[in-house]
């Protein structure tokens, strides 16, 4: 995160609303997209595999919290 404000020449993220945060688990290929919305401190994960569809797979169900 350092490196993209420094590039930009931005010396603080305070100006900005929401920052995000793209995650790609690679052997799975699975993208998250982690959205911190830093007005009202709030964290949003975005999955992109629905709970229906992992739980067909054998996985987790992202949205309960249990492996």
């Amino acid at each position: 995160m350092n490196e993209v404000l420094k590039k930009e020449k931005i010396k603080t993220i305070k100006d900005f609303d929401i920052v995000f945060v793209p995650i790609f688990h690679h052997e799975k290929k699975h993208f998250y997209l982690t959205c911190f919305d830093l007005k009202r401190t709030k964290i949003t994960l975005l999955d992109n595999i629905a709970p229906l569809e992992d739980k067909e797979k054998g996985g987790h169900d992202p949205y309960n919290g249990r492996t």
